[in-house]
Formats: structure tokens, sequence, C-alpha cells
């Protein structure tokens, strides 16, 4: 069994046609969530579509099969969530084509805010002649990755309970350590 490594993509290997159309995709995905427009939803994904969202939009993880239940509960979730802001991840690679049980796929990740902070998402889409930007969706998966009323320390945390000496040391090795500890004296 042979294992392939995907690695991030250089800037000589990013195809803009390929990017202009994920970009363009993730605009008409946009634009129907913010409508809640059900015909233009229906041109952005397969009948056979799932989403997972990972609370992003639904406070729960939550896993959707079908277009017709997907869309059920994708639209309003983005609705009440303020879904928005949807761009390619600059921190992921960029769009790729790649095969998924034998049928041509393009995959890409993409970033988004909320109301209540940002999240991360991938998507792959099968091409398809006549929808928006040529490609329908069969996977889209959402994650919330962070909350603005919560940021990110930034600097060193205080630590919470014992600072280890060694990476791995075990409370019980230091705490020995501490209890076994005796000071030296210097001669006055």
């Amino acid at each position: 069994m042979t294992q392939q490594l995907v690695t991030k993509a250089t800037a000589t290997d990013v195809d803009p046609s390929l990017e202009a159309r994920a970009e363009s995709w993730l605009a008409a995905f946009e634009a129907v969530a913010a409508q809640g427009s059900s015909e233009g939803f229906d041109e952005l994904f397969l009948e056979e579509s799932y989403w997972r969202d990972m609370a992003a939009l639904t406070w729960d993880t939550c896993q959707f099969w079908g277009r017709q239940d997907v869309r059920g509960h994708l639209l309003p979730a983005a609705a009440a969530a303020g879904f928005s802001e949807l761009r390619l991840d600059p921190e992921r690679s960029a769009p790729r084509s790649a095969e998924f049980l034998g049928a041509p796929v393009i995959e890409l990740f993409f970033t988004f805010r909320t109301e209540v902070g940002t999240g991360k998402g991938f998507v792959r889409l099968s091409p398809q002649d006549g929808a928006t930007a040529a490609m329908r969706a069969q996977l889209v998966a959402t994650a919330l990755v962070a909350l603005d009323c919560a940021p990110e320390p930034v600097g060193r945390h205080a630590r919470l309970g014992f600072d280890p000496a060694y990476p791995g040391q075990t409370w019980g090795e230091w705490s020995a350590a501490k209890a076994s500890f005796r000071p030296m004296r210097t001669a006055a």
C-alpha cells in the first residue's frame, strides 16, 4: 500500500482558473445563504449532498444527508448565525483537483464569520455543466474555531497546577522531587 502526502500548494502550484471558480462558488453560496433562496441553493448542491456542522451554525455537532435535508437545516441555521464573509482559507492549501470514489472533484478550504466568532470549512465540489461556477457541492463541513467574546490570550499563559522540570514529568515525580529538595547551605 502506498501512501501519498498532500503538501501545501505553493504560488506556482495554484491554478488561477480553479481558484476563480472556487471563489465564485463561495460568493454564490454566501448570497444564497443570506437570501435563504431554495432555488439558488439547488443550483449549488447535488441531490446527494452532505453537510456536517461542528457547532458553527447549529451550536451542535450535526450531520445532514440529501439536498432537501441539507437545505432545510442549513439555510435557517445560516440566517440565525449570521453566516457571512466566506473566503478561501489563506492558511490552507489552494483549491485543488482531486479524485473521490473514482470521480473528479474540486476540494477547497474556506473561512467565514458568524455573529459570535469565526469558522473554517471544507467543500468538495463536483464539476457540473450548467451549474453555478460549473460546480455543485457534494460535501460541506463547517466548524466554529474562535469566539469573539473569548479571544486567545497573547503571550504566555499562567500555568495551572504544577510546572514540570522537563517534558513528560508527572505530577507525582514533580511532587517527590520538591519534597526531597534540600537547599544548599553557604558558609558564612
